[in-house]
């Protein structure tokens, strides 16, 4: 499970954000990183869909990222940033997800209105 670190890495998350993310203790992640214990086989999957990475790549079948499961993601045309954005959203309890919609809409507003964030327009 060499990979584990690195990908939690490039996804620019902290073991305890993966930790509370699965519902597991920080100590495990920091063990599976360092191979002294593997996660369960339901956990790499939350793992490589948590990262934006493959299975496969997770536990190092395959040196592409999108491994088999690339074909297979319900948004291809996503990128790692957006679906890990996606993954921490996923995570928010329902509360936090109508502020963030909430603060999304007000931001996007402000833009338009050019009293705030600029924001990238795009089609639809």
């Amino acid at each position: 499970m060499t990979r584990l670190k690195e990908c939690r890495e490039n996804a620019h998350l902290s073991q305890k954000y993966v930790a509370i993310t699965l519902g597991i203790s920080s100590p495990s992640v920091a063990n599976w990183e360092r191979g002294k214990t593997n996660p369960t086989q339901e956990n790499i999957v939350k793992l490589a869909d948590l990262y934006g990475v493959s299975v496969d790549y997770l536990l190092g079948r395959t040196d592409d990222v999108n491994g088999a499961a690339d074909d297979e993601s319900p948004f291809p045309q996503l990128s790692k940033d957006e679906i890990v954005l996606l993954e921490r959203y996923r995570a928010l309890s329902d509360e936090d997800k109508e502020l963030l919609r909430s603060d999304a809409l007000r931001m996007k507003r402000e833009a338009e209105r050019g009293t705030g964030y600029a924001v990238k327009q795009t089609a639809g």
